[in-house]
Order: structure tokens, then C-alpha cells, then sequence
């Protein structure tokens, strides 16, 4: 069984998000996609004073109606600073005999070796990246060759469009108080509105 795993801020969810596990899971074969609201991520700061309740239930809420897509609050609900390789290995002990398909972006793609115990990352889970840019395409295929000839990872390319959605675009809408039911589910939005969240200051 292929699970596959999308860590982010979520901070919206939005449309892009969602398409992009949905190529991946057609693409591979994935049994399921897990999305996991990043807790305290080691990589990325999260500038936006929401809670990380509030993120876990947008991602519910986005894929409340798509079979084969769950949110897990495993990083929320952890301690101090989130690092994948924890993640994974907690989701080896869930998902027993899975293979795990970690979904990324291009630019997490060139950062890999700066991830903590990444050869050990390496040996516990594949990688499906996809593009953030038309032109990145040649570079991605041999970003991925060369890190998988050289630790033996097993890193894929997600054949898909670029999608130009942007999770800040999205609060910066809300904060002048516009509809941004295009670029997210109308549940999320909905929730975005009723909650007050990414209003002014």
C-alpha cells in the first residue's frame, strides 16, 4: 500500500494543495493522501498569529468530500520544533507495512541535504516533487538523478501544471475583506469569514 504525505503550513489550505495531491495520487497509485498541518516547522516560520487549530480544521474542511484524502494532527500536537524525519517514523509505526511517498515542492527539492538525518530520510520514505515554475522542469529531473545515484533515495517528479496559487495572495485578500472562493474550497472560506481570521490587526 502507497500512502502519501503533505506537510505544510496550510496557512490557508487552498485549491493548490489539493490538486497536487490529487496528480500525485493518480500518478503512483496512492491508496490515501495524508495531510499534516506543520506543528512548529524548522524551516519555515509561520508570521500569521493563527492557531494551529484554526489550519487543522481548513484542511478537514477543504477534504471533507475527497475520497482518499485525510488530515492527521500528529505535528500540532507534538512539542517544540517539527522535523520530518520524526514525522515519518511515527507514521511507519501507524502505517506498518506502507511505503511512504513524502509530496514536496521544488524548492524543498534543493534543500534536502539540509534536512536533519536526511540519508536516514532517505532509506524510510520516497519523495514526489513537483514544480513551482514552468522553466524548473530539467532542473528538477536532474536534481532528482543526482540525489538518488548518489544516496540511493528514491525521489520522483510529479508531472503536473504549475499552479499559481499563493496562500499569502489568499490573506491578503481576506485582510481587504474580498472573496477568495476561487482559489480555496467555499467551506474554507466560509470558515476563514466566520472566525475573523487574517482580518486587520
Amino acid at each position: 500500500m502507497k500512502i502519501g504525505i503533505m506537510g505544510g503550513t496550510f496557512n490557508p489550505i487552498h485549491n493548490g494543495h489539493l490538486l497536487i495531491g490529487d496528480y500525485a495520487k493518480k500518478q503512483f497509485g496512492l491508496y490515501e493522501v495524508v495531510y499534516i498541518p506543520n506543528g512548529k516547522p524548522a524551516y519555515k516560520s509561520i508570521d500569521i498569529d493563527i492557531s494551529p487549530e484554526n489550519r487543522y480544521d481548513m484542511v478537514k474542511l477543504a477534504i471533507e468530500n475527497m475520497d482518499g484524502f485525510t488530515v492527521s494532527d500528529l505535528e500540532i500536537k507534538r512539542d517544540g520544533i517539527t522535523y520530518t524525519i520524526d514525522t515519518i517514523k511515527e507514521l511507519k509505526k501507524f502505517y506498518k507495512d506502507a511505503d511512504l511517498y513524502f509530496i514536496v515542492g521544488e524548492d524543498s527539492l534543493f534543500n534536502l541535504e539540509d534536512w536533519k538525518n536526511y540519508r536516514e530520510l532517505f532509506k524510510l520514505c520516497s519523495f514526489l516533487v513537483f514544480k513551482r515554475r514552468e522553466e524548473s522542469e530539467a532542473r528538477i529531473i536532474r536534481e532528482i538523478k543526482r540525489l538518488n545515484e548518489m544516496y540511493g533515495a528514491d525521489i520522483h517528479y510529479i508531472k503536473s501544471p504549475v499552479i499559481n496559487i499563493s496562500s499569502t495572495k489568499i490573506r491578503s485578500q481576506v485582510k481587504l475583506g474580498n472573496k477568495v472562493a476561487n482559489d480555496i474550497p467555499e467551506s474554507v472560506e466560509k470558515y476563514i469569514y466566520d472566525n475573523n481570521l487574517y482580518g486587520d490587526d
